[in-house]
């Protein structure tokens, strides 16, 4: 940029490739594009031990993937202690909450992908937890295909959860890892029945 008048702007082949360069970025590369409801839905999720994340495409007339929304957060104190399975139901839930305007009444199938294959029997899964059932009641109101991809393709959710700002700071009490060496199974399954029982013939009552 030329911040003395008297300079003479220089406006040469090199500038105007960049230029042109840009534009073809802009215009052709998957970037940001509008929604469009008619167009086929994808959902990408992720998450790692302290954060989840999913980005929100459509497919275009150009049968490219192009990206309408991102969405990243760390968890919370209680979602730390989830395990893979939930976090991943976590990450899916968050993307359905958050882009609901967007996805309820969709005219296609929703695709959500994961990289946790387990997930693709959630729909039809008899024995449920309390907070399984709650997600799976939210979600039975959008019309979703869950599909398993190899974490190794999906490389564009991974970075989301791989933020250096969601990692634990030093002296950050929220997180803890626990080494298994350090827990111990203080009542077999024989001895806990055994203390029951004799709780038991002490007070009647019970």
């Amino acid at each position: 940029m030329a911040e003395d008048k008297d300079v003479r702007w220089n406006w040469g082949p090199e500038a105007q490739k960049v230029f042109e360069d840009l534009k073809e970025a802009f215009t052709r590369a998957p970037v940001l594009t509008h929604w469009e409801p008619d167009c086929p839905i994808t959902i990408e999720t992720n998450t790692s031990d302290y954060a989840i994340a999913t980005i929100l495409s459509i497919t275009l007339s150009n049968s490219e993937l192009h990206p309408v929304a991102f969405l990243s957060r760390t968890l919370t104190g209680a979602e730390l202690n989830y395990d893979t399975h939930d976090k991943e139901l976590l990450a899916i839930f968050e993307a359905f909450k958050s882009w609901r305007h967007y996805l309820e009444g969709a005219a296609n199938p929703i695709n959500v992908v994961t990289d946790h294959k387990n997930l693709e029997y959630f729909s039809t899964t008899k024995i449920l937890t309390r907070r399984q059932v709650r997600w799976s009641e939210y979600s039975s109101a959008f019309n979703m295909v869950i599909c398993f991809r190899p974490g190794r393709l999906g490389a564009k959710p991974d970075a989301l959860t791989r933020r250096w700002d969601v990692y634990p700071k030093e002296g950050d009490t929220g997180y803890a890892s626990v080494n298994p060496q350090n827990i111990w199974l203080i009542f077999t399954e024989e001895q806990l029945i055994s203390s029951l029982q004799a709780t038991y013939l002490e007070e009647p009552v019970l």
